[in-house]
């Protein structure tokens, strides 16, 4: 499998959320691989959307990263938990698409381990990574990973999959603003979804 490169995530925002499911979300961790299946993701259009970190064309601290070239790593905090993003559309115009839940595949034991020191009582397997706070747990995801190219195998990327899989669409989750379009996408009837 092939890492998806900068031409992947050079698109609109709701293209590339539908798109990476089914993709295979693989991080590197010294002598650990941790990989899962992208089961659920959520897309952010920028300067129009009142969900987004850029939305007005601010730019602060945060919303900055925002700018950057499609294919980079953009992490930020939400009621103490890191939230994993990857920058789409064309660099200087800020969109991009949220990690909301993964499948995990490979490192399982080190996901766990991850995910205890904040949960000593987490030992479901489905609730492992089943929204984007335990995700980031069990991923080992934070700001050390702010701008990381994304399109070349390092700490963190994005692998092909040739799975078809059948998308639900719904609107995203613990936003105060929405637009009226659905902008949360989830492989139907996959357990590891955070919310049906």
């Amino acid at each position: 499998m092939k890492v998806l490169d900068e031409k992947f995530y050079a698109r609109h925002a709701e293209i590339v959320a539908k798109e990476l499911l089914g993709k295979i979300l693989t991080r590197s961790l010294g002598s650990d691989l941790l990989a899962g299946k992208i089961v659920e993701t959520e897309s952010y259009h920028g300067i129009r959307d009142p969900a987004s970190r850029a939305f007005g064309g601010k730019k602060n601290n945060i919303s900055k990263y925002m700018w950057n070239k499609p294919g980079t790593a953009f992490v930020y905090m939400v009621h103490g938990n890191w939230m994993f993003n990857v920058i789409t559309g064309k660099e200087n115009e800020p969109s991009g698409v949220l990690f909301r839940a993964i499948e995990p595949l490979q490192g399982i034991d080190k996901m766990f381990e991850l995910r205890k020191k904040i949960n000593a009582n987490i030992n479901d397997v489905e609730q492992l990574c089943s929204g984007p706070g335990k995700l980031t747990q069990a991923f080992n995801i934070s700001p050390i990973l702010q701008e990381k190219t994304m399109t070349q195998q390092s700490d963190i990327y994005v692998l092909n999959s040739y799975e078809k899989v059948k998308i639900t669409k719904a609107y995203r989750i613990g936003v105060t603003k929405d637009t009226k379009r659905k902008q949360r996408f989830y492989i139907s009837e996959n357990v590891f979804v955070s919310k049906k």
